[in-house]
């Protein structure tokens, strides 16, 4: 599946990044995400706290905390 921008072709089928200590599935958003699904696919697995408060605005951090948390332990993935 190629998604904005660059036409980036997505190569796996699920997007796991952490937050604040918690684990999002972000796969279904990572076709609408404005800034591509290649910037997701940077953090899968990988904690993305730094790069989201940097990126984002108040609206974007309002929307994640209303995201379902996936019950994960960020520390037991390989990156």
């Amino acid at each position: 599946m190629t998604t904005f921008p660059h036409n980036y072709k997505i190569k796996k089928e699920s997007c796991v990044i952490s937050i604040d200590g918690e684990s999002y599935d972000v796969s279904s958003w990572r076709n609408y995400h404005p800034g591509g699904a290649e910037s997701l696919d940077n953090f899968n697995n990988r904690d993305a706290t730094e790069a989201f408060y940097a990126l984002h605005s108040k609206e974007a951090i309002v929307c994640l905390k209303r995201m379902a948390k996936k019950p994960t332990d960020m520390t037991s993935l390989i990156s």
